[in-house]
C-alpha cells in the first residue's frame, strides 16, 4: 500500500501545476466572478423584489417565482435547485479536466522514456503493470477527485454567499440547515457518479492514449490524433464508409450525454452495448502499454 501512494504522490509531484494548481486557480477566478457579479448586477437583482416576476410550472398551475422566493419556500418546495446548482459546478471542472487529462497520459509513459528516468523507475521494486495502472488511476480517479472536490468547496461557497447576499440586501429567507446538508450531499454524490460514467465511456480514448505515450518515439499526439484519422480517411476512401468514425462519434457522445442526465437529474438509458465493447478495447490498450513499458526503454 505505501509503494501505491508513493507512486500516486509522485505522479501529483510530476503533474502538480495541471492536477493541483489548475482547481485551485479555478475556484479562486469562479469565487472572484460570483464577488465582482454581486456587486455589479446589485440593482437589476433588487428590481425582483420590486415586482420583476418570473413564473414556475409547478403540477401543470402558473405560479409566482417570486413569491415561492420571497416567502421562503421555493427550496421547501424545490430542493433540487440547490442540488442542480451544486452538480452543474461540476461540469465547469470537468470541462477543464478533460483537456488536461489527455496530455497527462500522451506523457506519462513518453517522458519517462525520453528522458532515461525509466532506467531509474525500473531499479526499484515496483512491476510496470503497477507503474502503468497507476498512471491510468491517476488519470482517471485520483486527479477527477481533486477537481471534485474543488468543484464541490467552490460550488457550495457560491451558492451560500448567493442566499446570505439575498438574506441580507433583499430579505429572502435562508432555507433550513437540512435542507443545505440535502443539497450538499446530493450534489456531491451526483458529481461523483456523474464523473465515474464518465470516464467508463471514455475509458478507451484514455488507454488509447496512454498506449500512444507507450509507443511513439517521436510527439505521442501524433499517434494518438494521426493514425485514427488516418484510418478514418483510408476507410472512407477504400470503403465508402465510416464505421470507425461513427464508433468514436459515438462513445463520446454517449459519455457527454450521461453525464449531462446524471447532473440534471434524469438517468435514463445510461448504458449501452457501447460501453462493454470500449471496456473490453481499454483491456487491450492498456495490456499493450504493459508490454511496451516492459519491453522498450529507448525513444
Amino acid at each position: 500500500m505505501n509503494k501505491v501512494l508513493i507512486q500516486f504522490q509522485r505522479e501529483l509531484w510530476e503533474s502538480r501545476a495541471s492536477l493541483v494548481r489548475t482547481p485551485v486557480i479555478l475556484a479562486g477566478v469562479l469565487m472572484a466572478l460570483l464577488v465582482v457579479g454581486i456587486f455589479t448586477t446589485q440593482r437589476h437583482v433588487q428590481d425582483i423584489g420590486a415586482g420583476a416576476w418570473m413564473e414556475l410550472k409547478m403540477d401543470g398551475d402558473a405560479v409566482e417565482f417570486s413569491e415561492l422566493l420571497f416567502s421562503g419556500d421555493l427550496f421547501q418546495i424545490h430542493p433540487n435547485i440547490l442540488t442542480t446548482g451544486l452538480a452543474s459546478f461540476q461540469a465547469i471542472f470537468v470541462l477543464i479536466l478533460l483537456l488536461i487529462i489527455p496530455f497527462y497520459l500522451l506523457s506519462c509513459l513518453y517522458t519517462d522514456r525520453r528522458d532515461q528516468s525509466i532506467l531509474f523507475w525500473k531499479s526499484l521494486p515496483v512491476s510496470e503493470t503497477r507503474s502503468v495502472l497507476t498512471k491510468l488511476g491517476t488519470a482517471v480517479f485520483l486527479a477527477p477527485a481533486i477537481y471534485t472536490l474543488a468543484a464541490i468547496v467552490t460550488g457550495t461557497c457560491y451558492i451560500l454567499l448567493l442566499l446570505l447576499y439575498g438574506a441580507v440586501a433583499l430579505g429572502i429567507p435562508m432555507p433550513g440547515f437540512g435542507t443545505l446538508i440535502f443539497a450538499l450531499v446530493s450534489g456531491s454524490v451526483t458529481a461523483v457518479l456523474a464523473w465515474l460514467l464518465l470516464a467508463l465511456w471514455y475509458m478507451p480514448l484514455f488507454c488509447w492514449f496512454m498506449l500512444a505515450s507507450a509507443v511513439a518515439r517521436k510527439t505521442p499526439s501524433i499517434w494518438a490524433m494521426g493514425l485514427p484519422l488516418g484510418t478514418i480517411v483510408l476507410e472512407k476512401w477504400v470503403l465508402g464508409t465510416s464505421y470507425l468514425f461513427r464508433m468514436i462519434a459515438t462513445q463520446v457522445s454517449s459519455g457527454t450525454t450521461a453525464f449531462s442526465r446524471i447532473i440534471q437529474g434524469s438517468g435514463n438509458d445510461l448504458v449501452g452495448l457501447g460501453l462493454p465493447i470500449g471496456l473490453s478495447l481499454s483491456v487491450v490498450f492498456i495490456a499493450a502499454s504493459i508490454w511496451l513499458r516492459n519491453n522498450r526503454y529507448e525513444v
